[in-house]
């Protein structure tokens, strides 16, 4: 069994989620000299929320059996502290500082999403195809594809389109794992896991 608070077990990407009042942990291997760099996540809401104020999470550097990685954690106090109270989009930067100069700049971006303990925390391409497969089982139900109403006419995705947009969707599921109820991330089916003894 995994030990999520285990460093040496900690993935090694900064997660796509993270769930409110739950510990978070996560490492990565950059040679940045701590007597010289600083890292830290700069995370910034996304759209129109109630929660306006951006997020830090500072790492540390620190050594490990096979490498010294930057460490990043979220405790449970820290992440209930945060005060989002709904499901809230973030962006953020991976802000690498030269300490003498106190030169910033950011060397990585991207998204993580903020879940509440009782949210539905379905990746995008999940919740995509449970409404693909919806508006199939629709289509089963009431065929019509296109109608008019006085001068404005509406058509519908053909059966065709919907197919080829539900195995899309069926295969970035794949690609990417998904999520599960506790905001990790499932194993990718296209990645063959390796373990040496």
């Amino acid at each position: 069994m995994d030990n999520p608070f285990d460093r040496e077990k900690y993935p090694t990407l900064a997660p796509e989620c993270l769930v409110i009042g739950q510990f978070i942990g996560w490492k990565l291997d950059y040679e940045y000299a701590s007597t010289e760099f600083s890292l830290r996540y700069v995370l910034s809401p996304i759209g129109a929320t109630d929660d306006t104020t951006d997020l830090t999470v500072v790492g540390s550097s620190v050594d490990l059996t096979d490498d010294t990685y930057w460490v990043f954690e979220v405790d449970t106090a820290a992440s209930t502290a945060y005060g989002v109270t709904k499901d809230t989009e973030y962006r953020w930067d991976l802000i690498l500082t030269q300490t003498g100069s106190g030169n910033e700049t950011a060397i990585r971006s991207g998204f993580m999403r903020f879940f509440t303990s009782s949210s539905d925390r379905r990746s995008h391409a999940e919740i995509m195809l449970g409404q693909i497969n919806a508006l199939i089982e629709g289509r089963a139900k009431n065929d019509v594809s296109s109608y008019s109403i006085k001068s404005r006419s509406l058509t519908k995705l053909g059966v065709d389109e919907l197919m080829k947009w539900r195995d899309y969707y069926i295969n970035e599921i794949k690609r990417t794992g998904g999520t599960v109820d506790t905001g990790k991330k499932r194993i990718k089916t296209n990645t063959v896991q390796v373990g040496f003894i």
